[in-house]
């Protein structure tokens, strides 16, 4: 990015005067400032000089006693950590102007963050920005009328906490620097958490996981489909009802054996065709076993009734009835006979 020349910090200092010592100018400025970030030189860049940080330009409006005012360029500032550990570290970046920032241009009315300085030890070459102040361009939510007592973003990451407690995490995508989201259509998702304890994870498009901690309910709603898969196992127990709907099909598939118990009746209907298939079949019932159907139809190259023993009817299979007079008569089976149907004997 280029810049309109200002005085540099090491060149604010050139006056006869003994009060606008060079000096003194150089090495022993203490006081509190605020600018604007102009420039940033990453790690890796060459210009960088600590090799360690991200730095910083900033431009800043000084004023030495009633001498006047000059426009000046804290070069390479360095931003204070939160917490300055090995282990505990916490590090982010300062959003940058789009356009060249001119020396006419107020902080209020430029795009770059706002921030506040200060020299290390005094010495201006060593500027720390230990802070931010609220841009001008940007209108706080902090009230009583908004309930909130907590708010941030960073690069469209939102952030709320209510006075009641409340936590709220929206996700709007990546933001310019007037803070407007470039993809409208990613951002909605949010996290939130209410003063009673109920979380919510819900996509901006109904599509939700709700834990209701004081009913101790979980709700979940996909548009479209839900995964869930364990390389061992996957347990669902209910105290009392398990319920299952689908308006399509229902398919249950599994690799091993299959169970399917009930402690009292079980009872498997169908409203169409009722079809069970396998390479072979037992049903085995304790007490009653009934089979009722207007039609019943029975295949099978043998069918054994009982224990099996001679086929249901042969030639000389003969039959025991009464006769038109009443008196009881002995006939012949006429056919036709069977070979498949054995009963027992």
């Amino acid at each position: 990015m280029d810049y309109i020349p200002v005085v540099n910090t090491s060149l604010l200092n050139l006056n006869d005067n003994e009060d606008y010592d060079s000096f003194e100018r150089s090495f022993s400025d203490f006081s509190l400032k605020s600018g604007v970030v102009v420039k940033s030189y990453d790690i890796s860049d060459k210009d960088n000089v600590s090799k360690t940080d991200v730095e910083f330009d900033v431009l800043t409006v000084s004023q030495n006693k009633d001498l006047g005012t000059a426009s000046v360029i804290y070069r390479h500032c360095q931003l204070m950590q939160s917490f300055g550990s090995i282990a505990d570290y916490s590090e982010h970046t300062i959003r940058l102007p789009k356009k060249n920032v001119k020396l006419s241009t107020a902080p209020q009315d430029d795009t770059g963050a706002v921030v506040l300085l200060l020299c290390l030890n005094g010495n201006q070459s060593k500027g720390i920005i230990i802070g931010a102040l609220r841009h001008a361009q940007r209108k706080s939510n902090i009230s009583k009328s908004k309930d909130i007592s907590y708010e941030s973003e960073f690069n469209g990451l939102n952030y709320k906490i209510g006075t009641d407690g409340s936590l709220t995490i929206t996700f709007k995508s990546a933001t310019d620097e007037k803070g407007k989201p470039k993809d409208s259509k990613a951002g909605g998702s949010y996290l939130k958490i209410n003063k009673t304890g109920q979380i919510e994870l819900n996509s901006g498009n109904d599509d939700y996981l709700t834990i209701d901690k004081t009913n101790k309910d979980v709700k979940a709603k996909a548009g479209r489909h839900i995964d869930i898969n364990a390389t061992k196992n996957v347990d669902i127990s209910a105290g009392q009802d398990l319920n299952v709907k689908t308006t399509k099909d229902l398919i249950a598939q599994a690799q091993g054996n299959a169970t399917l118990k009930a402690s009292s009746q079980f009872k498997i209907q169908s409203d169409s065709l009722l079809e069970i298939k396998s390479s072979s079949s037992k049903i085995d019932a304790g007490s009653v076993f009934t089979l009722k159907a207007s039609q019943i139809f029975v295949k099978g190259s043998l069918i054994m009734l009982g224990s099996g023993g001679t086929p249901a009817i042969v030639f000389s299979t003969q039959f025991l009835g009464i006769g038109n007079l009443g008196a009881p008569v002995v006939s012949q089976a006429i056919g036709p006979f069977s070979s498949s149907v054995f009963i027992a004997s």
